[in-house]
């Protein structure tokens, strides 16, 4: 039996904080007592790839999103174009913040030979990772 702790409003609504897999019948009531939401399920919990929705535990969904290829040419013309990126999603290439992002479509072209690490991030969503090559 685990016993999880998850924020409850907010941007990471449903995020799961904390996972106590040693149950102590006291505990909920002592959660209960602080403010602190929490659910109790069967088995361990990848924190990472679920959530908390109404009660419920849930797998996190992957993001909507389209690429159009991951190997493209190091000349600056040639494209990758990442779509259906969900309005507020965050990007990161190469572990580096590229900004907050409010389209839905993101497009790639280097003049450089390089490997780009794309994260998009936004909760509930798993973050999505993406790995174009230019050569």
């Amino acid at each position: 039996m685990t016993l999880l702790v998850y924020d409850h409003e907010g941007e990471t609504a449903g995020r799961i904080t904390r996972a106590v897999t040693q149950y102590l019948p006291e505990l909920p009531g002592l959660l209960s007592d602080l403010g602190q939401r929490h659910v109790t399920v069967d088995g361990p919990v990848d924190m990472d790839r679920s959530y908390i929705e109404n009660g419920l535990l849930l797998p996190r969904k992957p993001m909507p999103i389209l690429v159009t290829k991951t190997l493209i040419l190091a000349d600056g013309q040639d494209e990758a174009r990442i779509t259906g990126i969900p309005k507020g999603s965050t990007i990161y290439v190469d572990n580096n913040l590229l900004r907050d992002f409010d389209e839905s479509e993101l497009t790639v072209s280097s003049t450089d030979r390089a490997v780009y690490n794309i994260r998009l991030v936004l909760w509930p969503w798993a973050d999505a990772l993406i790995r174009i090559e230019a050569q």
